[in-house]
């Protein structure tokens, strides 16, 4: 019974400092000794209070091997020579990847540690990126590291400089990262020793960071030619990619050499007609090197109509109630077609006998669709002897510059940042390419519902660009970045540099700049820049309307015509002109706006009667909807 009291009073003894007991670090007592050759060799000893809360199989280590130079590129100081020990006998290390740097697992997993006093010792050797200036070499070291789990209770540091140094400024800080605290003192002081203390405990998530300096001369300075092939082996991504940019630059430079140099344009000189062999669709096509800008097959085919219409192989009219226009096959004068038209005609009148003829603008049309088809056909096989895009050298120079990016960004990752750069991709590019593809279809469709359509579409697409880039930014050097911005400027660049017309294609350029510059003139111009200019008349003016729409230029073609109206040049009937192609609802008269509105809406009308509707619209009724502070990114806790 003695023995049962005894071992009672003695436990109700120890009861206050059982509740008293905290886990924590006791000591966090660091050895710094700096070699000549700028390597920094590191003691740790760690003393915790381990109660089974955050320590249950040992204490971990956070050591960052990769910084981000004031250039934007990195600098990678692996770990070296580690060696851990715990009380004295050796402790099981296990290292893993995280972040910047490394984790170091002090302990073993399948061990569990009993409540008490633990004392690690962690040794390893480090380039600690000393800052070498004009005259003064710097050691800034962040000795705790600011992101531990646990309180340190107090902090020793011991710095051992090499021979001969002689310490000048020393500065240390306390505190969460980007504090200035000074809670610290220094211990001891010589030549080439400093020993520092905290003067009080730091919480969890703060840390200690030491700044000494001295003069020159002491530390083996590497030569320009080691820190220029350490900063690229540091950087391989950004290095491999500027030299695979640079021969992508060379590749297409080459191809531009080759076969995108554009022919030397010739003099232009006022024509009074369009070259030999060119319908109003095919200069319209020439012009704008293809179909974009104003350019597009539903013009294309309006002005191929309108051009039949006045040659009289087909009449064209104002729909019964305003809505559209009716085609209506005619009696044609027995000069031949060209190609181009000949077909278009057979096209749309395909199928039908007696009197033949086709309602466009309120539905679609699929012999239209298929006339439409044919004619784009027929103006990109003529193109081939105008203009060359040399895509195939594009979309080679397109994957080499996808896999260049794709090698810069996986070697330049800033850490195990894979996630970060993956969604960065798939941000900027898989969100990017689409809104590209949609704004450039918005700018070529000619219905303005769904021109708007398309490039809100766009617009809310290329709102995840930034978002992209933004997280790209976070997993790679801003260098590397940039150098995928080259990329992508390149590639974008080189699609129009790479085009080219062929000397033929130069030849009627030429022609047709001559041209459209004649169709611009005003009529008191024209006989002044370019004599021998013919005078305004009907017939005239309907024989180069429908080149004046391809070249887009109507107005001023219409509006010259109208002058000549109006000051009595040309001799009209009472009731006006009214063109004998066109059976309009209403008198046309003499204003500027026929042309345009002609042009627009058979352009509008075309389109309607070509595009095919959607599965969901044809077979349902629902829609669908200087100094210095704390800090350095490292630290620990338990585990």
């Amino acid at each position: 019974m003695h023995g049962w009291l005894s071992r009672c009073l003695l436990s109700l003894l120890l009861l206050p400092t059982w509740a008293l007991a905290v886990e924590q670090i006791e000591d966090f007592n660091v050895r710094l000794e700096l070699g000549r050759d700028g390597m920094l060799q590191v003691s740790e000893r760690i003393t915790v209070q381990a109660e089974g809360q955050l320590i249950k199989h040992g204490i971990y280590r956070d050591l960052p091997t990769l910084y981000r130079l004031p250039s934007g590129l990195l600098r990678h100081t692996p770990i070296e020579s580690l060696k851990v020990t715990r009380d004295g006998q050796p402790e099981p290390l296990r290292r893993e990847a995280f972040g910047a740097g490394e984790r170091l697992y002090l302990g073993a997993p399948e061990q569990l540690l009993t409540p008490g006093r633990y004392s690690y010792e962690l040794h390893y050797r480090v380039d600690p990126q000393v800052i070498q200036g004009d005259g003064v070499d710097e050691l800034y070291w962040n000795v705790t590291g600011n992101d531990w789990q646990l309180p340190i209770a107090q902090v020793s540091v011991a710095l051992q400089l090499p021979a001969g140094a002689r310490l000048g400024n020393v500065l240390g800080y306390t505190g969460a990262s980007g504090e200035r605290g000074q809670d610290w003192r220094i211990v001891a002081q010589r030549e080439d020793y400093l020993q520092l203390a905290t003067s009080a405990a730091l919480p969890a998530q703060h840390g200690f960071t030491l700044s000494v300096d001295w003069p020159a001369g002491v530390l083996v300075r590497p030569s320009s030619a080691q820190q220029w092939w350490r900063l690229l082996g540091d950087n391989l991504g950004f290095s491999l990619g500027s030299l695979l940019l640079l021969g992508l630059l060379g590749y297409y430079g080459q191809v531009w050499r080759r076969v995108g140099r554009d022919p030397r344009a010739g003099l232009i000189i006022v024509q009074f007609a369009a070259p030999p062999g060119l319908s109003p669709a095919s200069a319209g096509w020439l012009w704008q090197r293809g179909f974009r800008g104003y350019f597009n097959p539903s013009l294309a085919l309006a002005v191929s109509v309108t051009d039949l219409a006045i040659t009289q192989h087909l009449t064209l009219a104002d729909g019964p109630r305003g809505d559209g226009y009716v085609l209506t096959c005619g009696s044609a004068p027995a000069e031949p077609l060209p190609p181009l038209e000949a077909n278009l005609l057979q096209g749309l009148f395909a199928g039908q006998s007696g009197a033949p003829s086709l309602h466009i603008g309120q539905r679609y049309l699929p012999p239209l669709a298929a006339a439409v088809a044919g004619l784009t056909a027929q103006l990109e096989g003529e193109g081939k002897a105008w203009h060359s895009l040399h895509r195939r050298q594009w979309w080679l120079g397109l994957l080499w510059a996808m896999g260049a990016c794709l090698l810069s960004v996986s070697l330049g990752l800033q850490g195990q940042q894979w996630g970060e750069a993956l969604a960065g991709l798939v941000f900027s590019l898989g969100l990017g390419v689409p809104a590209a593809v949609a704004l450039v279809a918005a700018r070529h469709e000619p219905n303005w519902l769904r021109s708007l359509a398309l490039g809100a579409l766009g617009l809310l697409l290329s709102c995840g660009v930034p978002v992209g880039l933004w997280m790209l930014s976070v997993a790679v050097s801003a260098p590397v970045l940039v150098l995928v911005t080259a990329y992508a400027l390149l590639v974008l660049g080189s699609y129009w540099w790479l085009e080219a017309p062929s000397v033929l294609g130069r030849r009627l350029l030429d022609g047709l700049a001559g041209y459209r510059e004649y169709l611009q003139l005003a009529e008191r111009d024209t006989h002044a820049r370019a004599s021998g200019g013919p005078t305004m008349s009907i017939a005239l003016y309907e024989r180069h309307l429908p080149y004046a729409m391809a070249l887009n230029v109507e107005r001023a073609w219409t509006a010259r015509f109208s002058e000549a109206l109006r000051s009595g040049l040309i001799d009209l009937p009472e009731q006006g002109y009214q063109p004998q192609w066109y059976q309009g609802r209403s008198s046309v008269g003499a204003g500027q706006a026929f042309a345009s509105n002609l042009c627009s809406g058979l352009t509008s009308a075309t389109a309607i009667a070509q595009a095919a509707p959607s599965p969901s619209s044809a077979g349902s009724s629902g829609g669908a909807t200087g100094g210095g502070s704390s800090g350095g990114g490292s630290g620990g806790g338990g585990w």
